[in-house]
């Protein structure tokens, strides 16, 4: 148990610092292609493609920091109005759904992911499919965490007594 939650504290943790790489170098690129393009008077094209390849992998990777903070946008006025324990188990059917739900796009996208190895960038001349695979690491990533909760969930409806008093919850 312990060693499976520092892998997922060690997966986070380069989630973030891989997130934070592609945020600045996503900046350095832009500022310096403004600054080629305004005050030099050229620009690479090169530039422009690849801070949208690095847009799509800072979306994938930022939902996986998301998910681990539970930053999500969820509707938890029903879960909230519940008591405590059927709220849980409430969440706990939520979870197994949406980690259901991302394993199937984790197979569909990188079924996409793969079929489109041999097309080329217009730019770079590299594979898209390097940036068609944010969406498959990405949801396997979500996924992970997801389960993780889920787990986490479990143990608390387990933990709980059947009658256990509905508690004040604050609101955000």
């Amino acid at each position: 148990m312990k060693a499976a939650q520092q892998s997922l504290a060690a997966m986070n943790a380069a989630t973030r610092v891989l997130l934070g790489i592609c945020v600045a170098a996503t900046v350095t690129l832009v500022a310096t292609q403004v600054f080629m393009r305004y005050v030099v008077g050229q620009s690479f094209a090169w530039v422009d493609e690849i801070a949208r390849y690095l847009l799509v992998w800072i979306g994938f990777l930022g939902a996986v920091v998301a998910a681990r903070s539970r930053s999500h946008i969820c509707i938890e006025m029903l879960v909230n109005a519940l008591p405590r324990r059927i709220g849980r188990i409430v969440t706990a059917a939520m979870l197994a759904i949406l980690v259901a739900f991302l394993v199937v796009l984790v197979r569909e996208s990188w079924i996409l992911t793969d079929r489109v190895w041999l097309q080329r960038s217009a730019a770079m001349r590299i594979s898209v499919a390097w940036v068609y695979a944010a969406a498959p690491i990405g949801f396997a990533l979500m996924a992970i965490n997801f389960a993780a909760q889920l787990a986490e969930t479990v143990r608390e409806i387990l933990r709980s007594g059947p009658d256990e008093q509905v508690e004040a919850r604050p609101h955000p």
